[in-house]
């Protein structure tokens, strides 16, 4: 795949989209001269888990972590709850080659989110901190990421170093992870792979 414009710059006011979870529109601030470490994602039809190890970022960000059969997925549910049976095929399928963990309380609901803005956003935080981990994957997009974006740390995610996966809502952390520098993925969540068709997965992987 070809990255995406590496010298592209985010404006001063970023203005996100929780997609097709709602119609309202949020907006973060974003450093006026910060770039794109390849793209502020890479898309799900040309890129794959192997291919995102490829992908360079800027100075102050720590190296990708290489992608590959093994690696350690972290599921975060950042935005809305999501079908447990979608989700539980999801998982069964991501199984045949990561590691895949998550915390016990990712079932959490408050209301149209995944639990409380505390809740999710200390999710991610776990995540990034944890050395094992290589990647985090949302179970799913809808609405509420926006929310969290002010409880987590452009500079922890950018040590940490660990891209995210996701569309949607996502789209939020995904500006938030391009700000960072760390590459991240615009692709299919674990709730959607659940209900993909078997080409879409294996292209995913």
């Amino acid at each position: 795949f070809q990255p995406a414009d590496t010298h592209r710059k985010i404006p001063k006011r970023a203005i996100v989209s929780p997609g097709s979870g709602g119609t309202t529109y949020s907006s973060i601030d974003a450093a006026a001269n910060a770039r794109y470490a390849s793209g502020p994602s890479l898309s799900a039809s040309h890129a794959s888990m192997e291919s995102m190890s490829s992908a360079t970022s800027s100075s102050h960000a720590g190296a990708p972590r290489a992608l590959g059969e093994g690696s350690h997925i972290r599921v975060v549910a950042p935005s809305s709850p999501f079908d447990a049976d979608a989700f539980a095929l999801g998982i069964e399928r991501l199984r045949t080659r990561f590691v895949v963990s998550h915390r016990s309380d990712l079932f959490g609901r408050a209301g149209f989110l995944a639990g409380d803005d505390e809740r999710r956003a200390t999710e991610i935080l776990d995540a990034l901190a944890d050395p094992t981990v290589d990647v985090l994957v949302a179970a799913r997009g809808g609405y509420g990421a926006t929310r969290i974006l002010g409880r987590l740390d452009v500079d922890r995610i950018a040590r940490a170093g660990k891209p995210i996966v996701g569309f949607s809502d996502v789209t939020a952390l995904h500006a938030l992870w391009a700000r960072a520098g760390v590459p991240s993925m615009h692709g299919p969540m674990v709730a959607s792979l659940g209900r993909a068709d078997p080409p879409l997965v294996e292209r995913w992987m």
